[in-house]
């Protein structure tokens, strides 16, 4: 986790969001090195308050605000290493269902149900925030650094 919250800290910093994080685009090589891949539904941005409206990237790793006619920046990408996270936790996904519009109705109205899982209280704090649906107080990628859950 560690590998891929730098690895999208360091695109950030070249104003790249990747709109796609998901296991799938998470190579790991014999050293155990992860490597971020699949540039292709990337978004630049030119001027620090960009936002982006077009609707890109996989279902189950959608975050609230790319379903929204509002516009998102980079908070896109932290939802995205929290799916990833909560996979990796739990081997489920957090909003999962048959059809897609389905699966964007349990994102933008659903809540996250952490006890059926389970989960220490670290790591349910740390999703918690990572998977807040509003992106605004969403945490920020050196935040999640410095959480407790990483400490341990």
């Amino acid at each position: 986790m560690k590998q891929l919250i730098d690895a999208v800290k360091y695109i950030h910093s070249k104003n790249i969001i990747h709109r796609d994080i998901k296991l799938e685009n998470i190579l790991i090589d014999r050293n155990y090195n992860i490597k971020l891949t699949d540039f292709g539904l990337c978004a630049i941005k030119e001027y620090d308050n960009d936002h982006f409206t077009s609707r890109v990237g996989t279902v189950r790793y959608t975050s609230p605000e790319l379903l929204e006619a509002n516009g998102y920046n980079e908070s896109v990408d932290v939802w995205g290493i929290g799916i990833v996270l909560f996979k990796l936790l739990t081997k489920e996904y957090p909003f999962d269902g048959k059809r897609k519009s389905s699966i964007f109705r349990r994102i933008r109205e659903n809540d996250i149900h952490y006890s059926k899982y389970n989960l220490d209280h670290d790591s349910i704090r740390l999703l918690k925030k990572i998977l807040h649906k509003d992106p605004y107080y969403r945490i920020e990628l050196e935040d999640i650094l410095k959480n407790r859950w990483f400490k341990n």
